[in-house]
């Protein structure tokens, strides 16, 4: 399935907006970390690393990471690439 988006970069240098058919940016998995919404804090806190370790050597520290070491991987792939 495929749906219209448009272009972001013609639009950010105010360019005629141009339409692009992309496939669709959430996949229909019943079991995805998505659920095709916003991911929320509780699981990005869940799912999320922070740059420095407990004492244990955990990256997975939840409310105790300072919020400027708070990270949540994110990877986009394209079958162009």
């Amino acid at each position: 399935r495929f749906e219209d988006v448009i272009h972001p970069g013609h639009r950010a240098l105010g360019h005629p907006d141009v339409v692009m058919s992309v496939p669709r940016f959430w996949v229909d998995d019943p079991v995805s970390v998505h659920q095709n919404r916003q991911m929320s804090r509780e699981t990005a806190m869940r799912i999320g690393s922070c740059v420095t370790p407990d004492g244990f050597g955990n990256h997975a520290r939840g409310d105790k990471c300072p919020v400027s070491e708070r990270t949540v991987f994110v990877a986009i792939a394209s079958y162009r690439d």
